[in-house]
């Protein structure tokens, strides 16, 4: 039997300490290189399996207080983070292990590592009818096409690396903070202008044109808008159909650190509060006398009010960011040994 789970950071030796990564949670994904976390704990699987593990709920405690302590042994963070770290991995673990078996049960052979009697009761089950109809529905599902009939299925170009990563590397390319629309384009769109499904395509066109009607002059003088990065964000968030079944069609994590309050459940969402204050003033305008200077004016107390809500959103986010941030030490120094997967 695995021995109990220890309280992290507490046993470890500096030594130790130096020889391990330090990580932070961000979402359902650890960063820094969250691809690589989540390689590492693939690898961890071949290692080690239990009978009755044909799925992750019914993975025997065993063998994950394996998994869990060999990701201790090659991760670390700060105590304070324990509770957020352990929440993040059993998200990421669970996901993880889910794509791995529906890779192993392409192969008509056990994977290296694989225990013989293992497989063969693996085998057992997924040969069940019970099993081949869940799968059938589930490949189904998969292959649906989310935006209607002749859309085709959903697709993206992001390769390995999270979409979390993605996003940090972009704001560092674009030199400003990017958006869930850089990300789209990222992902999705192609070096010829096209996009690699029906969805993104249309998503794209939508953009553009909500873009340029958030451009618009909002005041006499005729000066274009340039709308924020966290106003396209809920914008997009608009386009893209909202969050459904705790995702948001094409950022993938991302949509868990730009909006966490959605992809929670809170009910606290910025582009309800935003619609709810613009009925609001529509009401208002419409009692009201409709003059010029007054709907100069409620033009310009609406565009200030949105850039109020982007502004205090954007600090929110900062603030997580920084705090995530401050605690990623400095690479160990040149004569403590590599890390190595």
């Amino acid at each position: 039997m695995a021995e109990e789970s220890h309280s992290h950071m507490n046993s470890p030796s500096v030594e130790e300490e130096s020889q391990r990564t330090k990580i932070i949670p961000c979402g359902v994904k650890f960063q820094p290189y969250s691809h690589k976390v989540s390689a590492f704990i693939t690898k961890k699987f071949v290692e080690l399996q239990c009978l009755q593990g044909h799925t992750w709920e019914l993975v025997d405690e065993e063998t994950r207080n394996y998994y869990w302590e060999k990701f201790e042994e090659k991760y670390c963070w700060d105590p304070e983070l324990d509770a957020e770290v352990r929440k993040t991995w059993n998200v990421l673990v669970a996901d993880q292990y889910k794509k791995t078996l529906h890779n192993w049960r392409r192969k008509p052979q056990p994977p290296r590592g694989v225990q013989s009697e293992v497989w063969e009761h693996w085998q057992t089950i997924w040969s069940t009818p019970e099993w081949k109809h869940k799968s059938k529905c589930g490949k189904k599902n998969r292959y649906s096409e989310p935006a209607g009939p002749g859309t085709g299925i959903s697709k993206h170009i992001g390769g390995s690396r999270s979409y979390m990563e993605h996003a940090i590397q972009l704001s560092a390319d674009l030199k400003r903070k990017s958006t869930c629309w850089d990300l789209l384009k990222k992902t999705h769109g192609k070096e010829d202008g096209t996009f690699v499904d029906a969805r993104s395509h249309a998503i794209n066109e939508m953009m553009n044109v909500r873009y340029a009607e958030a451009s618009q002059p909002t005041n006499e003088d005729g000066v274009p808008q340039i709308p924020t990065a966290d106003a396209m964000d809920n914008i997009y968030l608009d386009v893209a159909g909202g969050v459904r079944k705790k995702r948001l069609y094409g950022i993938g994590s991302q949509a868990y650190i730009t909006f966490p309050d959605a992809m929670s459940g809170r009910s606290a969402c910025t582009r309800s509060s935003a619609t709810a204050a613009a009925a609001t003033r529509a009401a208002a305008v419409e009692a009201a006398p409709a003059t010029g200077e007054f709907a100069a004016l409620s033009s310009r107390c609406e565009a200030l009010e949105r850039e109020n809500v982007s502004l205090r959103q954007e600090l929110d986010v900062l603030q997580q960011q920084f705090r995530h941030l401050k605690n990623i030490v400095q690479p160990p120094s040149s004569s403590s040994t590599p890390n190595s997967d």
